[in-house]
């Protein structure tokens, strides 16, 4: 995964944006997928997808040291039931 964040012309600036590196995103795929998304919805492995796809990535990143992992999870989750990670989120998040 380093190479496709790294090589991403969508990831990679939202990496630099956020002064993220591999071992950040290490931490943040083990804490989601602790937390619930270490699962399987509508062919995606959600902790991997949501760091891998430009949307559902900006949102971890914005939200990370904010908001419960439990909570981000959740609503991973409910993006990937929906279907095209290349879509922006159209998911009213409750859990602010």
């Amino acid at each position: 995964m380093k190479k496709l964040w790294k090589s991403n012309d969508m990831l990679s600036p939202l990496l630099r944006e956020h002064g993220v590196n591999a071992e950040d995103l290490a931490e943040y795929y083990w804490s989601l997928s602790v937390n619930g998304a270490g699962q399987w919805v509508a062919g995606y492995y959600v902790a991997v997808a949501s760091l891998c796809f430009p949307f559902p990535l900006q949102y971890v990143l914005d939200n990370m040291n904010s908001k419960s992992v439990r909570d981000m999870a959740s609503t991973l989750l409910e993006y990937f039931e929906q279907g095209n990670p290349y879509l922006p989120f159209r998911i009213a998040d409750r859990r602010k």
